[in-house]
């Protein structure tokens, strides 16, 4: 997947986010009130203070200290209470706008797995559903809010200068406001957004680089590539540091537009005022009261300088969330439910291809046609590379071949239910994932309801109860990242009992005993017959020594059936099949 921003418009990207995020927009809205009526008691509270100054030094009637400081104190425990208010909501908005951007990329995910994964790299997916999402929450945390009080409080304040009789001062301060907002936004705009869609790219480099490091640590100590890694690393943090440079310079330039802007706008007040008190058009109170206002106003402009720059990467995260949840289904399923009872595997002159990371495409089957009955047990054996993984896959409809024909029970998967299919027909791959939880946990992953004799059962068919029994916590036991605190047969057979306890009418084994030793996987086998008298039963295997209970095996070479037959048949043939049992 390309980790560049699709060419989505703000407008399209606002209305998707609102739609998306449309439960809390009601508080959002609350939290944005409330942080006005905050600022706007700031203008007050500093406006009282500069009237009851101006008061002073003209000698005119004043309120006692005493009096000053309960009105302040009043105010400022409204304005307590208002910015919790804003505090609260705006936080309610901030996690459950996560949840319900989460529940959206993962809802419109769903339908793209597993062929997303294939396609996709692992880091930049972690990058959008995590990271990327967290910067569109920030649009309704830290951006709507500011943005609404950037616009209403220089308005207000300017309406409370005029009704003050401050006319000429409220125009002042309505156009400072308006010319400091329009540079600090348009402020090398085109800059900051191609450095938001770099930045995000160049992160989303780094977090699949880690993702690769930590998945293949073994590997690159294996073949002291650790230089090697730690080179790119660097690489990527400054190239990191070169993209995010222009946001860095655009936000200091913004800071300094603001501080100047305030106290430009200060002085050009106190200088309008003073002359238009000496003109007999304004007393000094008003005049100190309006400039003390204005001043302290200028903090709902200070609040775009970060808003400014968190807008634009919200946005880019956005474009490229939205360019993930808009993915169609992979395959788009069928209206069809499968037939009742015992179900047939069946392949007709199946084409696929596949691309590389350039683009370039790879023919992995070429007209191949098989044919498993129902309840019977086969086997895909050949070399490394073949296609036997491909053709497996297409069946568990992972996705779809370009050309030629897959029936499942006799009727074409691209009219068959994806979700019927992969409830009947159930696919074990040989890196079988199991996530950081209990052993229990990721068996009812299968079937949640699942009691925990129903456990132990299908632990005994696949011949791991025994070692679960001995692990101290049991069935509670911890498996670790991607199963890392199991061994890796005993990760295989965990796998296995999970797909025994969906009782699939299908079965797909994909190398699922190949860490085991003969005399396990034999055990395995023979369980798994029992268990499931009626499945049929596709297996992809090394074991072609092994191979009890098979009663037709398929043998592939470059993407091409071969060879079939009975297995004690083909030992007797010159062929590839008799190749690889000479090794075995």
């Amino acid at each position: 997947m390309d980790a560049a921003a699709p060419k989505y418009t703000h407008r399209q990207l606002t209305r998707w986010m609102f739609k998306v995020t449309r439960p809390v927009l009601a508080p959002l809205l609350a939290s944005s009130a409330a942080r006005v009526a905050d600022q706007m008691l700031g203008v007050i509270m500093l406006a009282y203070c500069g009237w009851q100054l101006g008061l002073r030094l003209t000698g005119l009637p004043h309120a006692t200290l005493g009096r000053v400081v309960l009105v302040l104190g009043g105010i400022a425990l409204v304005k307590a209470f208002l910015r919790y208010l804003e505090q609260f909501t705006g936080h309610f908005v901030a996690f459950k706008a996560l949840e319900l951007l989460r529940r959206e990329a993962y809802e419109h995910l769903y339908p793209q797995a597993p062929a997303l994964t294939r396609s996709a790299r692992a880091g930049d997916l972690l990058v959008r559903v995590t990271r990327d999402i967290d910067r569109i929450e920030v649009f309704f945390a830290h951006t709507f809010a500011p943005a609404v009080s950037a616009v209403l409080v220089p308005i207000l304040t300017s309406l409370l200068a005029w009704y003050w009789g401050a006319g000429i001062l409220a125009l002042l301060i309505l156009a400072c406001y308006a010319a400091s907002l329009a540079v600090i936004l348009l402020l090398d705009l085109g800059s900051a957004r191609r450095a938001a869609n770099q930045t995000l790219q160049v992160r989303s480099g780094i977090v699949t680089q880690v993702s690769d490091i930590i998945g293949g640590n073994r590997e690159i100590r294996g073949y002291e590539l650790q230089d090697d890694f730690f080179k790119k690393q660097q690489q990527a943090e400054v190239e990191l540091a070169k993209v995010t440079a222009p946001t860095h310079l655009v936000l200091g330039l913004r800071r300094g537009v603001t501080f100047g802007a305030v106290i430009g706008m200060t002085v050009l007040l106190t200088l309008v005022g003073f002359g238009q008190v000496r003109a007999g058009q304004l007393t000094l109170p008003v005049v100190l009261a309006v400039a003390a206002g204005a001043f302290r106003g200028w903090e709902s402009v200070r609040g775009v300088e970060d808003f400014s720059t968190f807008l634009t990467q919200s946005f880019a995260s956005a474009a490229r969330l939205l360019e993930l949840t808009s993915g169609k289904p992979v395959p788009e399923g069928g209206t069809l439910p499968l037939p009742e009872g015992q179900l047939q595997f069946t392949a007709q002159d199946v084409d696929f291809y596949y691309e590389d990371a350039t683009g370039q495409a790879h023919q992995a089957l070429k007209q191949v046609s098989m044919d498993v009955p129902a309840g019977q047990w086969h086997a895909l054996v050949g070399p490394t590379g073949c296609g036997k993984s491909t053709l497996a896959t297409l069946f568990a409809r992972y996705t779809d071949p370009q050309a030629g024909q897959l029936l499942v029970g006799g009727q074409d998967l691209r009219e068959t239910q994806v979700d019927a299919l992969r409830s009947a027909v159930v696919y074990v791959p040989q890196r079988a994932h199991l996530f950081n939880d209990t052993i229990a946990a990721n068996l009812r992953l299968a079937a949640p309801e699942a009691s925990e004799p129903e456990l132990w059962r299908a632990l005994e068919i696949a011949q791991v109860a025994e070692e679960v029994r001995q692990m101290p916590q049991g069935l509670e036991t911890m498996v670790g990242e991607k199963g890392t605190a199991v061994s890796g047969g005993q990760r295989q057979r965990l796998a296995i009992a999970r797909a025994v306890l969906m009782h699939p009418r299908a079965l797909i084994l994909d190398e699922s005993t190949a860490h085991l030793n003969d005399e396990l996987a034999a055990q395995v086998r023979r369980q798994l017959r029992e268990a499931l008298p009626q499945a049929t039963i596709l297996e992809i295997t090394h074991r072609i020594s092994q191979l009890e209970g098979v009663q037709t095996v398929w043998v592939m070479d470059q993407g091409q059936i071969i060879q079939s037959g009975k297995p004690s048949e083909l030992a007797q043939q010159p062929g590839v099949f008799g190749s690889l049992l000479s090794r075995a």
